[in-house]
Parts: C-alpha cells; sequence; structure tokens
C-alpha cells in the first residue's frame, strides 16, 4: 500500500473517530461522502466500501494483485491519481494529501 493511501486512510479515520456524524455518512455514503471532502469525483466505475470493525469481527483487505492488472488499467494508474472536479475537468492532486488538508 502506498504512503499516500496510508495517509488517506489515516485521515479518514482519524476523523470518523473525532466526528460521529461524518462517520454515519461514510458508513452509508463512502463514495458521495470522499468526493464531497476531496472536492472531486471519481469514476463512476469505482467503487468505496467502509466496514466498520467490532469486537467479534475483523476485517483484513487484500490488495488488487499487480499480476493482474491490464496493460491498459497501468497506464491509467502510472501517473498517480487523478479525479474529475464539479467543472468537468481533471486535476491532478494527489486526492491523499487534499483530503489530509479539508479533513
Amino acid at each position: 500500500m502506498s504512503s499516500q493511501r496510508s495517509e488517506l486512510e489515516k485521515s479518514i479515520i482519524e476523523k470518523a473517530m473525532k466526528d460521529s456524524d461524518f462517520r454515519e455518512k461514510l458508513k452509508n455514503d463512502p463514495k458521495g461522502t470522499l468526493e464531497e471532502v476531496v472536492g472531486g469525483k471519481f469514476p463512476d466505475e469505482m467503487k468505496i466500501h467502509v466496514n466498520e470493525e467490532d469486537a467479534n469481527n475483523v476485517h483484513i483487505t487484500l490488495p488488487h494483485n499487480a499480476e493482474e492488472i491490464s496493460d491498459e488499467e497501468l497506464s491509467g494508474v502510472s501517473g498517480g491519481w487523478s479525479i474529475s472536479s464539479g467543472s468537468g475537468h481533471n486535476c491532478n492532486d494527489d486526492p491523499a494529501l487534499t483530503l489530509a488538508a479539508k479533513v
């Protein structure tokens, strides 16, 4: 996992632990909530899942197997993230840093 993604997840978790309204919104509409925070739109085909652990349930997320990534997919991610803003153009801001600044 990249350090940028780790920072993004850390920022989200910290905010969710401090702000119960944000936590509920994140659980009910993770993609929409993150789009609001980042100020951009994720691709329609991207799905974002939020799971909440408790004493009896532990979640482990396995990363995508890099060997299964097509050349087309690889070229799309090799330059980093690209998030479409509400204005219809793409920005190449790092969402982890953007979120960390806004959260």
